[in-house]
């Protein structure tokens, strides 16, 4: 995740587990065919904790344990997460390039 999570301030905990509800939440809802949250929703989300105390890597990080942690959506197959979780990073890149 972050960072070791023992270390880190409630708040950033509470936006840790804010990101990766909202990422699983539109993955979860966009595989099954529901279209409860969007990509926008899920950029708006990133744009919040970047605004209060993320950097870029901490983003990618709760990214990355989304799709390589086998216990959350154990339902979704892992190449299903992966392409998800690649859409979310293009918008990531060309919300942080100048």
């Amino acid at each position: 995740m972050v960072e070791d999570m023992a270390s880190v301030s409630f708040g950033k905990k509470q936006n840790t587990r804010w990101l990766e509800g909202t990422v699983v939440a539109y993955i979860r809802s966009d595989y099954l065919g529901k279209k409860r949250l969007s990509m926008n929703q899920v950029i708006g989300s990133v744009k919040k904790v970047l605004q209060i105390d993320f950097k870029p890597a901490e983003v990618l990080s709760v990214l990355e344990d989304v799709e390589d942690n086998p216990d959350i959506l154990p339902t979704i197959p892992p190449h299903v997460k992966q392409r998800k979780i690649e859409k979310i990073k293009e918008q990531l890149e060309t919300l942080l390039s100048p």
